[in-house]
């Protein structure tokens, strides 16, 4: 046995696959929605190669040279952290926008300290919010997991072989007792129906893909190769089951499955595992075959600094700087990605891998490059506004405005957002244009959830299947946020996940029906009862046109995506709201976006919409913003006079645009 892996280009070739799921998942690939699972593969080929090289050195030389094995895995992942944090101070110098400096400041400094899954988990870092600024270093939770594991593993395997006299069978025995406890807390920590960041993101969570692939190297290292035909041959046929059913987990399982939080992820490693124990083989088998392939092999070789770089392109290259949406628009990423990866690994990765820059000269590079680019990202972030008073999902559980009742301090105005992902694309645009003092803001808004998403009673085309990112359905959701926020003005903005054809009890109940009607006016009206339940007031911004065909269902006749039924729906929340103008105003967002009676892509000279062509671009959510919040103050200042004085009185503006 050797100190040394022998050079495996099929390992290469996983790699690759593993980095393609995940540029197609990051890309928003439909056929793509387990393509995050790339991740644990990276994580298991980890596990094992890593726990490999450490066996081996063990039983070549009898020892672990840790500081070696430390300073190899800096040579080969520091350069290009670097690189990467370099090209970030050039977006935030360029593109971020003055609210994002604060958390790309830190997302940075934790990545150079490899922590920043942790960092995520304590901030609410969500990986799974959409349509809002994302950071351009959200993806390097991963490395961080990678590198922990690359300081403390090679520790506990020291540690063991020495304590228990080199017995490899001590080590897996701790390994198995590691990976069960792993899977068990990540089961334990798991809430369905509830943002699945923490246990995502977790060290201690994730640490079950890296402990199979650490168990199959102790497992390989006693019978690395199989001899015999009938034995070779079960192992192939099972490695191409294990490809299949990995690609039907990559192309079926979506990222908030309970499924794959109850055992799921151990499901992937092992799968993974079964892979690996094939094309290590000395005969090659099918699988081995395909991933020797040369290109294949050549994006598995850069496949790390891919991953490193496809992030920040993906967010720099958006919809709105480049003009382009779909597949074109995830072939320019990617196209520009492969030649920052490419180059990044032959001009910089390579030589210092292979000892090409003279050693003193790279002991003073390392150190001032690190210090640059540290100055860097302090110099580009300085310029983050002070922080406003905010709040996410998770932090209205704190009693922050009872305690400063309990203060007797002036409280500040509390607005709330909820709706679907529209909403969510104006949040960024209030934040931007809400009064720096006394003011709170809180986006409870949640992608793909109505008021009809949490009832199983949608039917239209694929929409049936209640959307887990919707529960607790919002009867429960907004009651909890008023409780414990208690806002002063809360934003509806309406959805078309709400106007669509019904199935209840097996009776089919279309919208532009009067029963629909109906239906649909009960459920704004128990919205309003929620949402106005502490004495805050609603305003309902009604759905704006669609701009024709957007997403087509199963039957496009009956696609709530049309602006027949968004004109019935925005009649249906002006006849609610003018119920009671006391508690609720109609802004007429319609009206606002859309003046000429049809979609409009720019007002005024600004674009307002998205290249998608639904959601709010910047400066459409800011021109929104605009017009909305001194409304909003406004009325919540009325309504705190009339509390104060004779009462809540109403209002005739009922209606304002």
């Amino acid at each position: 046995m050797t100190g040394r892996l022998r050079y495996l280009p099929a390992l290469d070739g996983l790699r690759a696959f593993a980095v393609i799921g995940v540029l197609c998942y990051h890309g928003g690939l439909d056929w793509a929605q387990g393509g995050f699972l790339g991740v644990d593969l990276f994580f298991v080929l980890s596990g094992f190669l890593i726990t490999t090289l450490l066996l081996r050195e063990r039983e070549d030389t009898g020892g672990i040279a840790l500081g070696s094995f430390w300073l190899r895995r800096a040579r080969r992942l520091l350069p290009a952290l670097l690189l990467l944090l370099a090209l970030v101070v050039i977006y935030a110098l360029v593109f971020a926008a003055p609210d994002e400096l604060r958390t790309i400041r830190g997302d940075a400094l934790a990545s150079l300290g490899y922590v920043a899954n942790w960092r995520f988990i304590v901030t609410d870092g969500s990986y799974f919010a959409q349509f809002q600024a994302p950071s351009p270093l959200r993806h390097v939770w991963s490395l961080a997991i990678e590198e922990q594991f690359y300081l403390i593993w090679p520790l506990i395997v020291f540690a063991v072989l020495r304590v228990r006299d080199g017995s490899t069978r001590a080590l897996a025995v701790m390994s198995s007792a590691m990976l069960v406890g792993s899977v068990a807390l990540m089961a334990m920590l798991y809430e369905p129906g509830r943002d699945p960041s923490r246990v995502y993101y977790g060290t201690d969570t994730r640490a079950q893909s890296l402990l199979v692939g650490a168990l199959l190297a102790m497992l390989m290292l006693y019978r690395p190769v199989i001899e015999g035909r009938v034995g070779r041959a079960a192992l192939q046929v099972a490695s191409v089951a294990a490809a299949l059913g990995l690609a039907a987990m990559w192309v079926l399982v979506g990222d908030r499955e309970s499924l794959l939080y109850t055992g799921g992820f151990l499901a992937q490693a092992l799968l993974v595992a079964v892979v690996i124990a094939a094309v290590v083989q000395p005969r090659r088998g099918p699988l081995a075959v395909l991933l020797s392939i040369g290109w294949i092999r050549w994006v598995g070789r850069v496949s790390y600094g891919v991953y490193l770089y496809h992030w920040p392109v993906y967010v720099a290259l958006d919809e709105e700087r480049v003009g382009l949406d779909g597949e074109a628009l995830f072939a320019v990423r990617v196209t520009v990605t492969l030649v920052i990866a490419a180059l990044s690994f032959y001009l910089l990765e390579m030589p210092i891998r292979e000892g090409r820059l003279p050693g003193n000269r790279l002991r003073i590079l390392a150190p001032s490059a690190a210090v640059a680019v540290l100055a860097g990202v302090l110099l580009a972030t300085a310029g983050a506004p002070a922080a406003k008073v905010e709040v996410s999902a998770a932090d209205v559980k704190a009693p922050t405005v009872q305690q400063a009742r309990l203060a007797a301090a002036p409280l500040p105005t509390r607005v709330m957002l909820v709706g679907d992902s529209v909403a969510g694309s104006l949040a960024p645009g209030i934040r931007r244009r809400a009064p720096t003092d006394d003011f709170v803001f809180f986006d409870a808004s949640v992608p793909g959830c109505g008021l009809t998403s949490d009832r199983g009673e949608r039917w239209v085309g694929d929409w049936e299947t209640p959307d887990l990112r919707c529960f607790p359905e919002w009867r429960v959701r907004w009651r909890e946020h008023i409780a414990t926020f208690d806002p002063d003005i809360v934003l509806l903005l309406l959805s078309a996940h709400d106007a669509v054809d019904r199935r209840i009890e097996g009776r089919e109940i279309a919208f532009d029906s009067a029963e629909g009607a109906e239906l649909a006016r009960r459920d704004l009206r128990e919205a309003l009862d929620v949402l106005s339940s502490g004495g805050a007031r609603v305003i309902v911004l009604n759905e704006p046109y669609f701009r024709q065909p957007w997403r087509l269902p199963v039957d496009p006749g009956r696609s709530s995506f049309n602006n027949a039924w968004v004109e019935r729906q925005n009649g249906v929340a002006f006849d609610v709201a003018s119920e009671d103008p006391a508690r609720a105003t109609l802004f007429d967002l319609n009206l606002l976006l859309d003046p000429d009676g049809r979609w409009t892509a720019a007002v005024d000279g600004i674009a307002v919409r998205a290249p998608d062509t639904v959601h709010l671009s910047d400066a459409g959510a800011d021109l929104v913003a605009a017009r909305i919040m001194p409304t909003a103050l406004a009325l919540a200042e009325h309504d705190e006079q009339a509390r104060a004085g004779a009462g809540r009185t109403a209002t005739a503006t009922h209606r304002l645009g």
